[in-house]
């Protein structure tokens, strides 16, 4: 079964410090033998975080506005 966890990763700032605490999460999801959906939320910077939405979610648009509605669609 695959399990979706999300999380806000919004500012570069807390992004590295979040990461360590977003990939315990889930691999203790995966631990207990599911998949996870995307680990876009373990990414310590910004650059990381849309390649792995891409790898699960496909290519991001580049504007801003449009990114936001096109990976708030996919997620839900």
């Amino acid at each position: 079964m695959k399990i979706f966890y999300g999380a806000a990763i919004q500012g570069d700032e807390y992004r590295k410090k979040r990461a360590n605490v977003h990939k315990t999460i889930i691999d203790s999801i995966k631990k207990q033998g599911f998949d996870v959906y995307t680990e876009y939320t373990t990414a310590k910077n910004y650059k990381e975080a849309i390649e792995k939405l891409e790898q699960s979610i496909g290519k991001i648009p580049k504007d801003d506005l449009k990114r936001r509605i096109f990976v708030r669609e996919k997620m839900i």
